[in-house]
């Protein structure tokens, strides 16, 4: 029972007497009867006390009626009192029930959504894992070797077709450096940094008698973390020494026959244009007509010619460089005054914008051989009335020249850029077609550039023409020693 019912009850019982006290004293007049009453009163309550106080301790003795009434009141208030109390429990107890069971849902919800995250955690797993087997097998059964390697150069994963190139065991190389311990065979050049992207590293691996000599492909790509981080590269490995033997073989009868038929060439040449010269010789309209047909066509085969020894002697890194310093903005200007009456006979503008003087050290002839394939090229392609502008200037540095030639042609796109620069290669395009060429001019010329210590570019768009650029050192580097 709560602690207030005692209170309460004295508190009743102290007000019930001095209302009976006071109830006395007022009705008698008296001083002998007041006295007499009041001992009556104090005698009576203090009798309602003791009965009140029996009848709360559970007596069996009958009591007055106004003991029997203020018992009845005060029960009914402490019954209420109870159920305000109970009520009051009850509602707290409910709201703990309701915060445990919202608890309990709440903790099965996340055990619901770890078991689900723990359900695809293991179905990826099980993905990763076949997909791993997958990836093994295809490694395994590759004809081309496969070098995973980490940023320590250490050996990751080696499959059969690279053991079997390189002459190791991938037991003895797995998590050892990839130029270690190579037996019988000595590793002349490999790659431990990877290669720039689209391009390829030869491999030549050669025995220590020097009698057994294997040159390889290694094209490589880097590995990175998800922050970007360079943890390691996979080399992919193919076996090209049949086909470096053909082309080496093909460089020889090309060197060889071009340059037997350098001769004869320039005997028919020089013929025709003796027949050509009007003061020696008197030709008909036809005869004229065909004699010059015949000298374009052997001037045509004499470029292919020396087009071919040049690549010949590029390949077999016998092209030599002779750099003297020089003016380039008058060798732009004397090579636009040689094409002008081409550009006439076509209906093309052909102009120059130049800062000038323009002077490096480069070799004069080579240099002369890049630009005249850039403005032959703009004059083939560009349709009469368009425009051809031969442009020169220094870098911001003054250390570099940029030279280009821009046309108002039918312009290439992008994905072509790289075959420009290949050998023997050809744009297939409606713009293209009915125009000639070897397919060797700008590979050539890429090559004298690179030699000079510079870069060469195409800046192009379809139907908005074309600008071929190269830049030079205004001073030549030093000559890098040949590769073995």
């Amino acid at each position: 029972m709560d602690s207030t019912v005692p209170i309460f009850l004295i508190v009743m019982f102290v007000a019930v007497t001095c209302a009976l006290v006071l109830a006395l004293s007022m009705a008698k007049k008296k001083r002998s009867v007041e006295v007499a009453v009041s001992t009556s009163s104090e005698v009576s309550a203090q009798k309602f006390e003791q009965e009140l106080r029996d009848h709360l301790a559970g007596s069996t003795q009958p009591v007055s009626p106004l003991t029997k009434k203020i018992s009845s009141i005060v029960t009914a208030e402490v019954q209420k009192k109870t159920m305000e109390k109970t009520f009051e429990i009850k509602q707290r107890y409910d709201r703990v029930i309701e915060e445990k069971n919202k608890s309990l849902d709440l903790a099965e919800k996340k055990i619901k959504v770890v078991s689900d995250n723990f359900e695809k955690l293991d179905t990826s797993f099980k993905v990763m894992g076949e997909e791993k087997k997958q990836t093994e097998e295809v490694v395994h059964s590759m004809a081309e070797g496969v070098i995973m390697v980490n940023k320590k150069g250490e050996i990751l994963l080696m499959n059969p077709a690279a053991e079997r190139l390189l002459g190791v065991k991938k037991e003895d190389k797995i998590g050892r450096s990839v130029l270690s311990d190579l037996k019988e065979e000595q590793l002349v050049s490999f790659v431990q940094e990877p290669s720039e992207a689209g391009k390829s590293k030869e491999v030549v691996i050669q025995s220590q008698n020097d009698h057994v000599r294997k040159v390889l492909l290694a094209s490589n790509a880097v590995i990175e973390s998800e922050d970007g981080k360079t943890v390691g590269f996979v080399s992919v490995i193919s076996d090209v020494t049949k086909q470096k033997e053909l082309e080496a073989l093909k460089n020889e009868f090309l060197a060889n026959i071009s340059h037997d038929l350098r001769t004869p060439i320039t005997c028919i040449r020089g013929s025709l244009q003796l027949l050509c010269d009007t003061s020696v010789n008197q030709l008909s309209p036809t005869q004229e007509k065909f004699a010059k047909l015949a000298l374009n066509n052997v001037e045509r085969l004499s470029r292919l010619i020396n087009d071919l020894l040049d690549l010949s002697k590029l390949e077999s890194n016998k092209f030599t460089i002779k750099p003297i310093p020089f003016h380039v903005d008058n060798l732009i200007q004397s090579l636009v005054n040689e094409f002008g009456a081409w550009s006439k006979t076509k209906g093309i503008t052909i102009q120059t914008k130049i800062e000038k003087p323009l002077e490096i050290e480069a070799d004069q002839d080579r240099i002369s051989q890049v630009l005249t394939n850039l403005i032959g090229n703009a004059l083939k392609f560009t349709p009469s009335g368009g425009t051809v502008t031969v442009e020169g200037r220094r870098s911001a540095d003054l250390l570099k020249i940029e030279v280009g030639v821009r046309d108002t042609g039918p312009g290439i796109a992008k994905n072509d850029f790289q075959k420009l620069f290949e050998k023997f290669s050809r744009i297939e395009s409606q713009a293209m077609q009915g125009v000639s060429g070897t397919g060797l001019g700008l590979t050539i010329a890429k090559e004298i550039v690179e030699l000079h210590g510079g870069r060469i570019w195409v800046e192009s768009e379809e139907g908005k023409g074309s600008y071929f650029a190269f830049e030079l050192p205004i001073k030549r580097p030093p000559p890098t020693p040949p590769e073995p």
